[in-house]
């Protein structure tokens, strides 16, 4: 009897693991996931300020009085218009190492968040990226050209559906993200 459960066990055990495993012939495709449809979409907004990029010094998440300016104008506009909400993007130049060049980006976009969130923007309208040295605005390595690179610019946007409309922008559907040509 004692053969007989260990034998059963021993085959069970077998069974079990050759379940478990498959060869590449067997393997299933990968399956892609729609989107969820109750998650609202964003659409992207132009808005009526100067929102053109912040810029660093090297190695530096220090926001200047321009800096203070900008963020403070758009702190008026977001806390007037309750429905726009604004992704910071951190960008540096390309010296130092991709994950040092990623921290420090997301360290100079939550410098312009935490300063937005202190004049009274709800930190859940504000969402941080940072993309390093991934994104340059300006290819090049002279000092003029990684200045341009160690940035953060701002994109706007609202949640589909939002009932207010832009209380000082001609067009609050109009599709354009926010930038600065130079």
């Amino acid at each position: 009897m004692l053969k007989n459960i260990t034998t059963l066990s021993i085959v069970a055990l077998a069974l079990s693991v050759s379940a478990c495993s498959t060869t590449s012939a067997e393997k299933k495709p990968i399956q892609t996931v729609e989107a969820d449809p109750f998650m609202p979409k964003k659409t992207k907004l132009s808005v009526p300020l100067d929102a053109s990029p912040l810029f660093f010094d090297f190695d530096q998440s220090d926001l200047d009085s321009g800096s203070l300016e900008k963020l403070g104008n758009i702190a008026r506009h977001m806390r007037k218009n309750e429905h726009v909400n604004v992704t910071i993007e951190g960008h540096c130049d390309d010296r130092g190492t991709s994950a040092y060049n990623l921290a420090l980006g997301e360290k100079r976009a939550r410098s312009a968040r935490d300063y937005l969130v202190a004049l009274g923007v709800n930190p859940e309208r504000v969402r941080v990226l940072s993309f390093g040295e991934e994104l340059p605005a300006v290819d090049g390595t002279s000092e003029k050209d990684r200045s341009s690179n160690r940035r953060d610019e701002f994109t706007f946007y609202k949640l589909d559906g939002a009932n207010a409309l832009l209380s000082d922008a001609d067009d609050p559907n109009l599709q354009v993200r926010v930038s600065w040509d130079g």
